[in-house]
């Protein structure tokens, strides 16, 4: 609160010395906060950005509304009136399998996928309130021979075994390049996942927060799927 009221009459990033909390519950948090803390520290030397990305965040809506947490970065936006959820990019779910899996390859179909086995996800919410992409993906009821709880998991056991995973699609390229897999389009016309910045309505006017929220329209919106 002391440095909110002495950066009133003017927020000079190159001489604060401001600490920031991010939530990333994304499987790309980890490089976000890489990225976000370079593009903070080339303007910024003083400001101190932390980060906490695990991928089932436990009150997270209560840590945002109490200051402990300053915004989020989500694919599930807070539903609640004093709550702001900015798009940030548009995401979209692709296919992962091993790169010598046996039987997946491009041009597959439902009936095929329905035939494999995954890795599936514990979801965060009853399925009415979650992105309208993963409700369509639920909706096929696909065969899970193993649910995680971190979506890093994910890609990890796909790579070792003839287990399939649905991962977004923005980390596609680490995906193929680093662990070796095949990320492929899914047989349907799935919707997009919108990814968001959240924050609590009563921060809307803190001028280092502003900063903060356009720091991050600029660097990450690389991401974008295309």
């Amino acid at each position: 609160m002391r440095a909110s009221l002495a950066e009133a009459s003017g927020f000079d990033p190159a001489r604060s010395q401001r600490r920031f909390r991010v939530a990333i519950p994304h499987p790309l948090g980890p490089f976000y906060a890489l990225d976000l803390k370079a593009a903070a520290a080339a303007v910024a030397p003083g400001i101190v950005l932390s980060f906490d990305t695990v991928s089932r965040p436990i009150g997270l809506e209560d840590s945002l509304r109490d200051g402990v947490t300053d915004i989020a970065i989500d694919w599930l936006p807070v539903e609640l009136d004093a709550f702001v959820n900015k798009k940030l990019f548009d995401d979209r779910l692709a296919l992962v399998a091993r790169r010598d899996h046996p039987t997946v390859e491009q041009g597959i179909t439902i009936e095929n996928l329905r035939k494999e086995q995954f890795v599936g996800f514990h979801p965060r919410r009853d399925p009415e309130h979650l992105p309208l992409a993963i409700r369509e993906l639920l909706s096929l009821e696909l065969p899970e021979a193993v649910r995680v709880s971190e979506l890093l998991e994910i890609p990890t056991v796909v790579a070792s075994t003839d287990l399939l995973g649905i991962m977004p699609s923005s980390i596609g390229p680490l995906l193929e390049k680093r662990l070796g897999l095949q990320v492929l389009r899914l047989p349907l016309e799935s919707s997009t996942v919108v990814i968001y910045m959240i924050w609590h309505e009563r921060r809307g006017k803190d001028t280092a927060q502003a900063w903060l929220r356009e720091l991050m329209v600029t660097t990450l919106n690389r991401y974008a799927t295309r």
